[in-house]
């Protein structure tokens, strides 16, 4: 481990004992020096879930676009705010980029499924039922869905038919 990510720790310390502030200022600083791309991302990511800012969410799309979870934070935020236009939009942008070579606290396997059901939700609120029905029965044929989900995600669908 570099120098540099002491940064990363320093952040990931003060964010866990409560010193938001100086959370931030020392993931900012882990993402603006650091070697590695992957925890310059993870920095920001921690920043936007601090600050719950679309503007941060964005900062850490664009640090790294190919990963999810950004994409998936926001989009669920915006559907919370009953934004669903832009919740669909962030959600599907997600979808696209889909699965990326990063490792480092990436989990796509075990998460990639709730990309697809916020989008399906976004989709029932904005008129795309189509789109927003053929996710969930994608999801519904996988096995990605966990067992506390499925029973929740199959009254989704359901909704779709009413």
């Amino acid at each position: 481990i570099s120098y540099l990510s002491n940064w990363f720790y320093l952040g990931q310390t003060y964010d866990e004992t409560g010193d938001y502030e100086l959370a931030v200022e020392h993931f900012k600083i882990c993402a603006e020096n650091t070697h590695s791309p992957e925890e310059g991302y993870v920095a920001l990511l921690r920043v936007a879930r601090i600050t719950q800012s679309p503007k941060d969410y964005f900062i850490a799309i664009e640090y790294r676009p190919q990963r999810y979870e950004a994409y998936l934070e926001l989009s669920r935020m915006y559907n919370g705010e009953n934004r669903y236009l832009m919740g669909y939009i962030i959600s599907k942008i997600g979808i696209e980029m889909g699965k990326c070579e990063d490792t480092l606290f990436y989990q796509w396997d075990k998460e990639n499924w709730i990309l697809y059901d916020i989008n399906s939700v976004s989709c029932w609120h904005i008129g795309k039922k189509e789109e927003g029905k053929a996710h969930l029965l994608y999801l519904l044929k996988g096995e990605d869905i966990p067992i506390n989900e499925r029973e929740r995600v199959e009254n989704n669908l359901k909704s779709y038919d009413d």
